[in-house]
C-alpha cells in the first residue's frame, strides 16, 4: 500500500537547501524548514523495510522522469543526500537511524520530470512526511580544512563558453574516478570542495580561494595506501593545480536534528 498525496487549497511555505553518491557540499544556501510546498511534494510514496542481509545490500538512488527511487539506504543517507550535506553537518541523529540502522526501500512518483535539483526538495517533504523529520539549523565552531590558493598562484584554466564538455576530470592511480556532467565545461572551486568532502578528510573541507567562475583541470590522485609513487597524494595533486588545504576553526552551518520516527512500512 503506498501514500497518495491530495491536493491542498492552502499553499505551505517551502524548504530550500542542499549523498552518498552525489555530489555533497556544506557551503549550502539557507534552509527554511517550514511545512513544503504541494509543488514540491510527491503525489505518491512507498517506504519499505530492506531485510537484505549486508552482504547482498545494494544501495542505489536516483530520480528522474518524475520517479525517485533509493534502494537499501539508512534515514541517515536519505537525510545527507536530501539536504546535500557530509556527515560533519549532521547534528542530532538518533542512533537507530544512522548507517547500522535499518534500511529503506523508498519509491515515490510526482508529475513531470524531476532533476536532482528539484527532487531534492521533493525528498525533504517526503522525509518530514513519512519519517516526521524536523530540523534547523546552527552555527556552531567546527574544525575545517579550508581549500585556498597556494603560494605561486593558480595553475588552472579558466573555463570558457568555447571549451569542449568534459574539460574536468579525477584520476585515482590512473583510473577515472569522477566525471562532469556532459553539459558542463568546467568545475566551480565549490564544486572541487564537494568532491573532496567526500572523501572522508576528517573534516569538512570549505572554499575559501576566493576564485570565482568554473575551471578546467585534470586531477591526478595516489590512493590511500597505493604503493604506486607515480602519482601524486592529495596534498600534491592540489599543488599541481596551486591550491593547498589549510587546517582552521570556523563557524560551520550544522543541520541538527530535532525529531525524527521509524516510518509506517506501505
Amino acid at each position: 500500500m503506498s501514500h497518495t498525496r491530495r491536493p491542498s487549497a492552502t499553499p505551505r511555505c517551502g524548504m530550500k537547501g542542499l549523498g552518498e553518491v552525489a555530489l555533497l557540499g556544506i557551503g549550502f544556501l539557507p534552509l527554511l524548514f517550514g511545512q513544503p510546498t504541494v509543488s514540491s511534494a510527491f503525489d505518491v510514496t512507498s517506504v519499505k523495510p530492506n531485510k537484505l542481509p549486508p552482504r547482498e545490500l545494494i544501495v542505489q538512488v536516483s530520480c528522474s522522469g518524475g520517479r525517485f527511487l533509493a534502494l537499501g539506504h539508512s534515514v541517515n543517507n536519505l537525510i545527507k543526500w536530501a539536504y546535500q550535506i557530509d556527515q560533519s553537518s549532521l547534528v542530532g541523529l538518533p542512533g537507530w537511524a544512522d548507517d547500522d540502522g535499518p534500511r529503506y526501500d523508498i519509491e515515490a512518483k510526482g508529475a513531470g520530470a524531476v532533476n536532482d535539483d528539484r527532487c531534492r526538495p521533493m525528498v525533504k517533504a517526503l522525509l518530514a512526511e513519512r519519517f516526521k523529520l524536523k530540523a534547523h539549523l546552527e552555527q556552531r565552531q567546527t574544525p575545517i580544512l579550508a581549500l585556498i590558493v597556494a603560494k605561486g598562484g593558480v595553475k588552472m584554466q579558466k573555463a570558457t563558453e568555447s571549451d569542449p564538455p568534459n574539460s574536468v576530470k579525477f584520476l585515482y592511480d590512473g583510473q577515472p574516478m569522477q566525471m562532469l556532467d556532459a553539459k558542463l565545461k568546467g568545475w566551480t572551486m565549490d564544486q572541487l570542495t564537494s568532491i573532496l568532502t567526500i572523501g572522508r578528510l576528517g573534516r569538512p573541507v570549505l572554499n575559501r580561494t576566493g576564485l570565482e567562475g568554473a575551471y578546467r583541470f585534470t586531477m591526478a590522485i595516489r590512493h590511500p595506501g597505493s604503493t604506486d609513487d607515480q602519482w601524486p597524494d592529495l596534498p600534491g595533486a592540489l599543488q599541481e593545480l596551486g591550491l593547498k588545504l589549510d587546517a582552521r576553526n570556523e563557524m560551520v552551518q550544522k543541520v541538527v536534528i530535532d525529531h525524527v520516527e521509524r516510518p509506517d512500512a506501505n
